[in-house]
């Protein structure tokens, strides 16, 4: 299942490198030699803006610093052509557990999406729909969130190349910029963005698996190199 897909992502399991932008490019070109380059129809890259949202007292953001491999994340995700035309809009609940995660999603409409940037109840209203779409576990963790009202807090963009095989993806994310959660977010997110706040120099390089067995080329292209608990919604 892709990112944009609704309904709920099987457990995976994921790993994240964040490196130097010529460490990625070497280890990219290895990755290409082994697993297929997604073309989503527009070409292979795809541009992502993210919103995170977390409670006033930010106690999700907070959660994820002290224990990232045990954080939950509510994120509005939007899919854009480098040209800026909306390929995919989805609301995601992602949970982290070790390097094992699971994602629930629904897709967003238009005239959603002025009640997400809202927050308070109008967000609220929204974000519950994903508990149609979760087990009673995480649909009992989603409606503990919305105890309380939600509010867009962190707006991340930035350009991710996407290579697949047979149980396994490997993503390589460039350009990681920080910006102000736009007020607005039509015709699409990235459209009303300004100059960013912030640029992560580095580029991240993340695997996706259904397993925790490596294939053996991706075990000795990493065998030197530490995985990192990066999160954009904590940098």
């Amino acid at each position: 299942m892709s990112d944009v897909s609704p309904g709920i992502t099987a457990n995976r399991y994921e790993q994240k490198f964040a490196l130097t932008r010529e460490g990625v490019d070497r280890l990219e070109a290895a990755v290409a030699g082994q697993l297929r380059l997604a073309d989503h129809g527009h070409g292979p890259e795809t541009r992502i803006t993210t919103i995170y949202f977390d409670h006033a007292d930010l106690d999700l953001f907070v959660a994820a610093v002290r224990a990232p491999r045990q954080a939950v994340k509510v994120r509005l995700r939007e899919y854009t052509t480098p040209a800026c035309a909306l390929t995919g809009r989805v609301l995601q609940m992602k949970f982290h557990e070790g390097v094992l995660t699971q994602k629930s999603r629904v897709a967003i409409e238009p005239e959603q999406v002025p009640d997400l940037l809202r927050g308070e109840d109008a967000a609220r209203r929204v974000i519950a729909r994903i508990a149609a779409t979760q087990s009673p576990g995480r649909a009992a963790s989603t409606a503990r969130f919305l105890e309380t009202d939600a509010f867009a807090v962190v707006c991340t963009n930035y350009r991710r190349l996407s290579y697949s095989g047979p149980d396994i993806r490997v993503t390589f994310d460039r350009d990681i910029e920080y910006h102000p959660v736009p007020t607005q977010g039509l015709p699409t997110l990235r459209a009303n963005l300004g100059i960013p706040t912030a640029v992560e120099e580095r580029a991240v390089m993340e695997i996706k698996m259904t397993s925790m067995a490596r294939p053996a080329w991706l075990a000795r292209l990493l065998d030197a190199i530490e995985p990192e608990a990066f999160s954009k919604f904590v940098r």
